[in-house]
């Protein structure tokens, strides 16, 4: 092979990276805490009935603890939440044991997930 294949190889192979965008990279995963009473947030664990290890992704952990508020209150008046500027979210619930629950609700790249139980 001469210097001239080989350098234009190597060429064009530079030329093709760069033009290739990078993979975006996802927003960072935020720890939100455990519910104690409503309004009341706090990183220790919890004892008993409880929104707990709420996390974010692309959201606030303000925004995301009215969020959650919102959809839990929904589900036990068997109501639709009332979330103003709150883009369409689809939520999944996964039963996990008894009274027990993993949810987790997406909107593009958002994402706010929960336990309860």
């Amino acid at each position: 092979m001469t210097f001239r294949r080989i350098f234009a190889g190597a060429a064009m192979a530079t030329a093709l990276a760069a033009a290739v965008p990078a993979t975006a990279q996802a927003a960072p995963i935020q720890q939100c805490g455990n519910s104690v009473a409503r309004g009341h947030w706090t990183n220790r664990p919890v004892e008993g009935e409880a929104m707990r290890n709420v996390t974010t992704r692309g959201v606030s952990c303000r925004w995301a603890h009215a969020f959650v508020y919102g959809v839990q209150a929904s589900q036990t008046q068997r109501r639709q939440p009332n979330l103003r500027g709150v883009p369409v979210w689809t939520c999944r619930t996964r039963g996990t044991g008894y009274e027990s629950a993993d949810i987790r609700c997406t909107s593009g790249s958002h994402v706010v997930r929960w336990q309860v139980g």
